[in-house]
């Protein structure tokens, strides 16, 4: 009777004497993991069913037998703090969250809930919230943080980094002509071909309506954020073919602040490189300015520019 009732419980469950033998689980448990019971009854132990999980790569990288051991290792170290809970995704995109404690006698409880749903809503209520709709690029909010914690990187390292506004020329008269529709689809694109140029540890936000900062970390000097900004204004001005087939051209105004030189705080460097854009726009456009302070004017720009 106590089996029957076992299994009809929504939440899986299993009992190892210690951290060895698996002498007790309910159906629920064994489908929640993805193991047959089957394999289940031939009195496994419980590094046998970690090293099960491993193979099928449920924990990441490594060897699987290193893996299973490991696991077993920090499920004792938890267990002398006392009862403890963690979450599990696993292979399948299924979340399971993991009550595990010990009773008097010494043996081992483990039991688990299906969460992916609360999960999913929860991830997608994070990215709601620090996403920009339209493009998918980071909001305002994912920047700000972004930015704070890789000054602090940047500043342990003594590396170079540099915040590069973006702003786009000609948008107005397309959005005018062609319709909102057209609009929004000209900035996706333009979202997917930023994306395409910086490298997975910069980062890309979309900040107002054609705006966009740029984020370059670990550079040696000013020359390669001059260089990339170049090499950005060739990508964006592109014909553009939106949807129906009616190709159009926009091109961007770019400034760029640089850290540690012209600020070492977020918020300066973001006003900075905007003092650089309006200059950039003032020259004519489809232009890439630097912002300059007295130390950084030795940065050669009409060399930058020509090499790049």
């Amino acid at each position: 009777m106590v089996s029957q009732v076992m299994d009809g419980l929504s939440q899986g469950v299993m009992a190892c004497c210690g951290l060895e033998e698996v002498v007790f689980w309910n159906d629920q448990m064994a489908q929640l993991l993805g193991i047959e019971p089957e394999w289940l009854r031939e009195g496994r132990s419980l590094e046998e069913v970690f090293l099960y999980l491993a193979t099928r790569g449920e924990f990441g990288p490594g060897k699987p037998t290193d893996l299973a051991r490991s696991l077993v290792g920090k499920l004792e170290a938890e267990l002398a703090k006392g009862e403890f809970r963690y979450d599990q995704r696993f292979t399948n995109t299924r979340v399971l969250a993991f009550e595990v404690s010990r009773d008097s006698d010494g043996m081992v409880l483990f039991s688990a809930t299906d969460v992916t749903e609360r999960h999913d809503h929860a991830e997608a209520m994070q990215q709601q919230a620090t996403s920009d709709p339209l493009t998918g690029l980071a909001n305002r909010t994912a920047l700000d943080t972004f930015t704070e914690t890789m000054l602090k990187h940047a500043e342990r390292s003594g590396e170079v980094a540099a915040v590069m506004a973006v702003d786009l020329d000609g948008f107005k008269p397309v959005n005018d002509t062609h319709g909102h529709h057209a609009g929004d689809e000209l900035l996706r694109q333009i979202a997917e071909r930023l994306q395409e140029e910086v490298r997975e540890t910069d980062l890309v936000a979309r900040v107002g309506g054609d705006e966009f900062v740029i984020i370059l970390l670990h550079l040696e000097d000013g020359n390669g954020a001059l260089r990339f900004g170049q090499r950005l204004l060739r990508a964006i001005e592109m014909p553009i073919t939106l949807e129906g087939g009616t190709e159009v051209r926009v091109s961007a105004s770019v400034g760029i602040a640089l850290f540690p030189y012209h600020a070492r705080e977020a918020q300066p460097l973001y006003v900075l490189a905007d003092m650089a854009l309006y200059e950039a726009k003032a020259q004519g456009r489809n232009a890439v300015v630097m912002y300059e302070l007295p130390e950084t004017r030795a940065i050669d720009v009409t060399r930058a520019q020509s090499s790049a």
